[in-house]
């Protein structure tokens, strides 16, 4: 019967507090480059979140503030109106804005009697296109003349 191996394990005493980890947490530090910083390994700093329920709250308490953070300087990028490319980001994301106009399903059903717009007629594509322009051009145009 083969010997037991004996193990050599440098164990590395590393004190870390709540607060700690609730900053390192809210600047985007994941658990692996906590560990790096701390200069231990992952394990240990998961089984020390795991026996101590306050790391693991301040962890998620900090991941939830670095995202209310972003936010806050998002919403405030597009309400200023100097940056209106995050004012369109924040519409499309919190008001459904969309780069084009669809054409509903029921509108071609109903007046082209299908829902596959490939199988239409060229006078049936023609006629919607027309369609389509019309109500472009009868939309009032926005402040920007777009």
């Amino acid at each position: 019967m083969p010997k037991p191996r004996k193990v050599r394990f440098d164990k590395q005493i590393v004190d870390f507090t709540v607060p700690q980890i609730k900053v390192l947490s809210s600047v985007g530090c994941s658990m692996n480059e906590m560990s790096q910083l701390m200069g231990i390994s992952p394990d240990a700093i998961s089984r020390r979140f795991k026996e101590k329920p306050e790391f693991s709250a301040a962890f998620k308490q900090g991941k939830v503030e670095a995202r209310q953070s972003v936010r806050h300087a998002a919403l405030t990028m597009a309400r200023s109106g100097k940056c209106w490319q995050m004012t369109q980001f924040y519409l499309k994301c919190k008001d459904n804005w969309k780069d084009r106009q669809e054409i509903g399903i029921s509108y071609l059903k109903d007046n082209f009697g299908t829902e596959d717009v490939t199988k239409l007629t060229n006078e049936q594509a023609v006629a919607l296109a027309e369609k389509c322009l019309e109500r472009l051009k009868s939309k009032p145009e926005d402040e920007n003349g777009e």
